[in-house]
This record gives structure tokens, sequence and C-alpha cells, in this order.
């Protein structure tokens, strides 16, 4: 199955194979700056391989900065502009039986 898929429905697709299992389900907020995200957006795993691929586009996180700054229409600088990011969080646990 497509990793992807699964992070997208939120795992909803897993059974987990044993009887005594939890969902947890949550919601991470972050209260940062808007260079900050960027530099947060720099260390996800599909900006990297995306570097790895297009080493002439290192400029997109830049355009990200850029297009966040006129979007909130901020006439401060982008560390000092603040944002709410809220990012959904669950988790799957499972214990298998004692034998």
């Amino acid at each position: 199955m497509d990793r992807h898929k699964l992070l997208f429905n939120r795992y909803t697709d897993i059974v987990l194979p044993y009887q005594d299992k939890y969902r947890y389900d949550s919601t991470l907020e972050l209260d940062t700056s808007v260079a900050e995200f960027v530099g947060y957006l720099s260390s996800w795993s599909p900006y990297q391989k995306f570097i790895e691929k297009n080493q002439q586009r290192t400029d997109v996180l830049e355009q990200v900065l850029i297009d966040f700054m006129t979007t909130l229409t901020s006439e401060r600088k982008p560390d000092k502009t603040r944002l709410l990011f809220e990012h959904p969080t669950f988790l799957l646990i499972s214990r298998k039986p004692e034998s």
C-alpha cells in the first residue's frame, strides 16, 4: 500500500492484528514565526527528496516564504510574523497477548 495514502487516510486502513488495541488522535499546535515554519518545512523528507532530484530549484522555500507573507499581508519581517500551525497526529498501539 502507498505510504502517502496511509498517512493521508490517518492510518484508518491499517487493521491491527490483536484485540488489545488503542488509537490516539490529537492535534499538534505550534505557535511559531513564518521564518521558523519555513525552516521546519526544509526538514521534511519530501522537500529533501525534491531538492536531490531538482538541484537547480533550491529557491522553492524562498517562494513559499514570499507567498506566506503576501497572503498574510504582514509588514513585519518573517521572523517577527507569528502563525499558529496545527497538524493532526495519530498513534496506533496494539499489544500481542501473552501466551
